[in-house]
């Protein structure tokens, strides 16, 4: 299973070989880039699983990258030079050992090729090293089966979304 030639912001050489992510954070010049991939991202990957206007109000309410770019914990995936995909955690302040993962989404045109992956495994790595123990996330219909198979247990099952979360090792 080969993952291609992308790689993460800054990361020396392809995943395949020489996989050394040191900087692949988001900054704000990446923000109409990655917003416009979570806009592209979402219409296309969950119209199997959701109405347009569904999709639409989901979108309405995707927040806090600026956020998650702020505290440096937002990561993004190049290919050529283009934003494919992207990422991060934000620390849960009342649970000192949890963080919640957030704003996964992958160019249509990547999928299945181990953005999402590499993404989660490097955020999980980042969490680990940072003492935290469990990650948590909601996810869509879409993205559930991703998850269930990096390790995520189903928590419970609301309307069209899956609180689902996952212990570190």
């Amino acid at each position: 299973m080969g993952y291609g030639f992308f790689r993460l912001r800054r990361a020396v050489g392809c995943f395949r070989q020489n996989y050394e992510s040191k900087h692949p954070y988001a900054s704000f010049k990446d923000l109409a880039h990655i917003q416009a991939l979570i806009s592209k991202s979402a219409r296309i990957l969950q119209a199997q699983y959701y109405k347009k206007s569904e999709i639409e109000a989901a979108l309405e309410l995707v927040r806090g990258i600026e956020e998650l770019i702020i505290a440096g914990s937002f990561l993004v995936a190049e290919h050529e030079r283009k934003i494919i995909g992207c990422g991060g955690w934000a620390f849960d302040v009342s649970y000192p050992r949890k963080a919640e993962i957030r704003g996964f989404f992958v160019h249509p045109d990547f999928v299945r090729r181990g953005v999402a992956a590499l993404l989660l495994n490097t955020c999980e790595n980042i969490c680990l090293r940072r003492g935290i123990e469990t990650l948590y996330l909601t996810a869509t219909l879409s993205g559930e089966p991703f998850y269930k198979k990096h390790g995520f247990l189903n928590l419970r099952d609301s309307i069209g979304i899956c609180q689902m979360d996952r212990l570190l090792n």
